[in-house]
């Protein structure tokens, strides 16, 4: 680390503070006093001044408070939507409901831990557990993995023939010439 040094034998110094409010501790005044301090999109103040928050979560929150995902800073009450995303932060958090969503093919796309609402339009396949939810994320992604692979052979040699009959093709046009 360019802060702190981490090697055997030398005493463990947490990492320095990076100014953000933890997501399970958040206060109103303070998110709104961040928020009015910030200009740009919502979703990316949102994960720049709440540790732990990702993008895709932040993008989601900017989606479920003003209802729309590319919402801007300029444009919103700071107040009662430092509110408002408290208020969604305790929902999530309180009701998980692990899923795998899918494309169209039935490839598995990405894991939720939650519903996202901003994403109805595709399939998903829920689970009990976020851990049974994992599993078979990482089951669904190594089959196509492996159907990648072992197409990539056949792919190559039907690429190879194609090009050999454009060839041939090409040679036997110039004879007729």
């Amino acid at each position: 680390s360019s802060v702190r040094e981490v090697l055997p034998g030398l005493m463990y110094v947490r990492p320095p503070a990076h100014g953000k409010m933890p997501f399970d501790e958040l206060d109103e005044n303070a998110l709104s006093n961040a928020l009015s301090a910030s200009s740009g999109l919502l979703s990316k103040t949102l994960s720049g001044v709440i540790s732990g928050l990702s993008s895709p979560l932040a993008r989601e929150l900017a989606f479920r408070v003003p209802g729309n995902e590319d919402a801007r800073m300029e444009e919103i009450d700071t107040r009662r939507t430092a509110g408002r995303i408290i208020k969604e932060m305790e929902s999530i958090l309180s009701s998980p409901s692990p899923a795998v969503q899918l494309n169209d093919a039935g490839e598995a796309m990405d894991l939720l831990a939650f519903e996202y609402k901003s994403r109805t339009g595709f399939q998903k396949k829920t689970f009990p557990t976020l851990s049974e939810a994992i599993d078979d994320y990482y089951y669904l992604r190594d089959l196509e993995e492996r159907m990648k692979q072992k197409s990539a052979a056949v792919h190559k040699v039907i690429k190879n023939n194609i090009e050999r009959l454009e060839k041939k093709i090409a040679l036997q046009l110039e004879a007729l010439e």
